[in-house]
């Protein structure tokens, strides 16, 4: 998990990501994310009317959630 100190309060905080940068790293449209978000997939932190953060932590357990159930399926 990647994080950031902050100065003033000398606390970690974690990288969040843009739905920009997401769709980027999963190479899928902002619609998926949003159907994502809606199914349970995702969980969006909602900054603003406008503006959505994910938590790279959910984002990387997402990501092995979804490797484990692509092996299982193999088996």
């Amino acid at each position: 998990m990647e994080t950031v100190c902050d100065p003033m309060t000398n606390q970690a905080e974690e990288r969040l990501l843009t739905r920009q940068e997401l769709s980027l790293r999963w190479s899928c449209g902002l619609s998926t994310l949003k159907r994502f978000e809606k199914r349970g997939v995702l969980k969006p932190i909602v900054l603003g009317s406008k503006v959505v953060r994910y938590k790279l932590s959910d984002v990387v357990r997402t990501e092995q959630e979804g490797e484990e159930d692509r092996s299982d399926s193999a088996a």
